[in-house]
């Protein structure tokens, strides 16, 4: 329910959202950060925790078969892609809530963002130092477990505080202290991220449609949906042995409903680095295709822009330029033009699909616009 419940809340739309990526420190956020991001950002990432503390944004490109199809349509023109904002944010610890580790700076942080990219580090090479000293080996369930009763305890305080204003003054309607009241108790009680409560919550909107609001204004760190992302080693793609073990562990813990992708970060990051001839034989010596190059943080910035953000993209062909625009999901193709120009929502005249794959995605705004 982790992207349903931003429809559940109703969706707040710009061509700026952006995912932000949290964990404990020293699981390789900086690194897959500067793997993803478009412009390569440089992010230090070094083997000691905290080496993070101010947050960077940058833009990471949408990998789209749509849109590379295009140029067969406009050889020669500007392929212009969909982006995704990604911010790296500093490592969280046990404490955060109450201020260890510069909690309450990288909460803060957490709660501009628009969606949560967790990653966790699912490795063991014995030369990456975890927050946690004298571990056998890193357990995935018990770091996640900790991130998000910070997340948690961090909510709770800004329930907790809204529902005594709301005693005080009457700032809520009884419908919406009814949800404010129920998820507070949910978190209270340990019952994990807001997701979670999955049926119950969205019965008890449909009966108090206004605590939507409310919860939206609350901007809850535990109302955002997450993609769980699984630092895994290379072995995981070879053998699967240690990392196909702990990304079992991760996936048991998070349940069947949450998205995990694992990224092998310092392959792919150890590959960004190579040219493409050294690259390719790089891989072969692996035993491993040239799609694992890039495969998992590819399938990342995918779920976060398409399931967890719930985005699509609307297609502009032209001589000197093919683009991608970001729109939300669901919008008719009116609607998206308008993200282009607000005169071609007020000149839109219809839209005409051309060929298979347009007529398959014409409800998705797929096609060519006529405009007047």
């Amino acid at each position: 329910m982790s992207g349903g419940l931003r429809k559940l809340l109703g969706r707040r739309f710009t061509s700026s959202l952006r995912i932000g990526l949290v964990g404990l420190p020293n699981v390789g956020k900086s690194a897959l950060y500067n793997l993803v991001t478009a412009e390569g950002a440089g992010v230090a990432s070094e083997n000691y925790p905290f080496c993070t503390i101010d947050p960077s944004t940058a833009a990471a490109v949408v990998g789209d078969e749509v849109l590379d199809g295009l140029q067969t349509v406009a050889p020669g023109a500007k392929m212009v892609p969909a982006l995704l904002n990604v911010t790296d944010i500093a490592g969280l610890v046990a404490g955060a809530a109450e201020g260890e580790g510069l909690g309450n700076k990288f909460l803060a942080e957490i709660r501009e963002a628009d969606a949560i990219a967790h990653i966790v580090r699912c490795f063991d090479d014995g030369r990456t130092t975890h927050v946690v000293s004298g571990l056998d080996r890193p357990s995935p369930a018990d770091d996640v477990a900790t991130i998000e009763t910070e997340l948690a305890l961090a909510d709770v305080e800004t329930t907790g505080r809204a529902l005594a204003r709301a005693k005080g003054k009457g700032a809520l309607a009884t419908g919406a202290r009814a949800v404010v009241g129920a998820v507070h108790d949910h978190l209270q009680g340990g019952g994990g991220m807001v997701a979670s409560m999955g049926e119950g919550l969205r019965n008890l909107l449909d009966e108090h449609p206004e605590g939507a609001q409310a919860l939206r204004a609350l901007q809850l760190l535990t109302a955002k949906p997450v993609v769980y992302v699984a630092n895994v080693g290379d072995d995981w793609l070879t053998d699967g042995s240690g990392s196909g073990a702990m990304l079992a562990e991760l996936t048991a813990a998070v349940g069947g409903d949450s998205a995990v992708v694992p990224v092998p970060v310092a392959l792919e990051a150890e590959l960004a680095d190579l040219d493409a001839a050294d690259a390719d034989e790089y891989l072969v010596e692996l035993g491993l295709p040239a799609s694992a190059a890039s495969a998992g943080s590819q399938k990342l910035i995918h779920t976060a822009y398409s399931d967890c953000l719930d985005l699509g993209s609307f297609y502009t062909c032209g001589e000197t330029e093919v683009r991608a625009w970001t729109i939300q999901k669901g919008m008719t193709a009116r609607e998206a033009a308008k993200v282009i120009h607000a005169d071609f929502y007020d000149a839109f005249v219809k839209m005409e699909a051309r060929g298979t794959r347009a007529r398959a995605g014409a409800d998705r705004g797929q096609g060519v616009c006529h405009g007047r």
